[in-house]
């Protein structure tokens, strides 16, 4: 049976190109409804088949055909290999996917602002929109108790204490061994924090702060520390940004700057459970951070002070 792909990160296509016809890349690792994830044997890289809905993601390969990946993921188990049998086709037991004439993605911003344009309109926008919309059970519920945002009387849970915690830490320090706290706190397959910071480094990668310039500094031991602390869809997430790449949605919402607007929003919202309300809350954190030490705190009477010429240097 033959599986068309309609998308596919242009790293993994480059990568693909690059190996052996013939060998084994790969193997099943984990079968989902909407995904199928494969671990690269050669490289430190998980590979995601997708539905044709899924929100794009660095090493995602996107199917056309909804119907006949669904005959897929009801017949390949965990541990099946994955072997790249033409330069634009893999083949899983008798299934094969190809991708000769697939539309190329990246995963990179297109371009970035010289300085910061977040004005507190669109941070009162994304704010409103995610505590109409978003679910609270991950980050959402913390970061809402902490802005004295929310009535509800609901306790928060033992992770969403923690997370409110780490939250409370953040703005008063956000430093790397704080942000650092975050890795693997929660439940679920990619656990809030790890969300929460994709969206946070998404920020912070467009702008370029200097907490983005610190992570990069010590990229290797965030990536160890990570590794060791959370799942591994989480750490390949993560890692994945470390080197420049966010999904679709959190890609176009950021990029979009002051001209967001609900179907930026909606997108990212439509994440996972709980996924996209938590990134989505990263997003805001590091607009609010932004907001404040860029451009709130960095200029005084129209003078601007050393520190925001220091962290926009």
């Amino acid at each position: 049976m033959r599986l068309t792909v309609n998308q596919i990160d242009w790293g993994l296509k480059r990568y693909l190109l690059g190996c052996n016809i013939g060998q084994v890349i790969g193997e099943v690792d984990a079968v989902y409804q909407q995904v199928i994830n494969i671990k690269l044997k050669q490289a430190d890289r998980l590979v995601t088949l997708a539905k044709s809905h899924v929100v794009q993601a660095p090493d995602m390969i996107k199917i056309k055909e909804d119907d006949v990946f669904n005959v897929l993921v009801k017949h390949i188990n965990p541990s099946k290999e994955v072997y790249l049998i033409g330069y634009n086709t893999l083949m899983i037991e008798d299934y094969v996917i190809d991708f000769h004439h697939a539309n190329l993605w990246s995963g990179r911003f297109v371009s970035y602002p010289e300085s910061p344009h977040v004005t507190q309109q669109v941070i009162k926008r994304l704010k409103k929109f995610v505590k109409a919309h978003g679910d609270d059970r991950g980050i959402l519920g913390s970061y809402l108790q902490l802005a004295g945002k929310t009535t509800n009387e609901k306790p928060l849970s033992l992770h969403q204490e923690a997370l409110y915690e780490r939250l409370e830490l953040f703005n008063q320090w956000p430093k790397l061994e704080i942000i650092k706290q975050f890795i693997g706190l929660g439940i679920g397959l990619t656990p809030s924090g790890d969300d929460f910071l994709l969206g946070l480094f998404s920020v912070f990668n467009y702008y370029h702060t200097s907490e983005w310039r610190l992570i990069l500094e010590y990229k290797d031991d965030f990536l160890t520390y990570t590794k060791e602390r959370t799942t591994s869809v989480s750490y390949h997430m993560l890692k994945q940004m470390i080197y420049g790449q966010t999904n679709d949605a959190l890609k176009a919402l950021i990029e979009a700057e002051n001209n967001v607007d609900v179907k930026h929003i909606e997108r990212v919202l439509q994440i996972g459970s709980t996924s996209g309300t938590d990134m989505l809350v990263g997003v805001l954190v590091g607009l609010e951070h932004i907001y404040r030490k860029y451009i709130q705190g960095g200029i005084s009477d129209d003078i601007e002070s050393d520190d925001r010429e220091e962290c926009l240097s």
